[in-house]
């Protein structure tokens, strides 16, 4: 069973059905929470305001309904600790090309968003 929580799925279903068929097999992987899917326009100025993101609405893929994007972190959740992330992002990437759905992770921006994911 995978370990996402109510809250999880309910963000989930905020999100592409491509995410919501790939988020709980990885979630059977590894212990990961749902940080958030789709952004309304207040959300996503809120979020490039406090600096957790590098666009205004409506350039996010966070914006679209259903979301392309999602943000993910491993659990226990730890910031600082990247090699999480990567592993996270890791599982991500097999079961995406398992399932032949591209994605493009976060973590290979140039600002290093390692809890970002979304669809290509």
């Amino acid at each position: 069973m995978p370990n996402l929580t109510e809250r999880d799925m309910l963000r989930l279903a905020t999100c592409d059905v491509r995410w919501q068929m790939l988020l709980p097999k990885i979630a059977e992987k590894m212990w990961l929470m749902v940080i958030g899917g789709h952004r309304n326009e207040e959300k996503q100025n809120e979020a490039f305001r406090n600096g957790l993101t590098q666009v205004r609405w409506p350039n996010s893929k966070h914006n679209l309904e259903p979301s392309l994007a999602v943000d993910l972190a491993p659990l226990p959740l730890d910031w600082k600790n990247t090699r999480h992330f990567f592993e996270l992002a890791a599982h991500v990437w097999a079961e995406s090309l398992k399932n032949d759905v591209s994605v493009i992770w976060g973590g290979s921006f140039s600002f290093g968003d390692y809890g970002h994911f979304e669809l290509r």
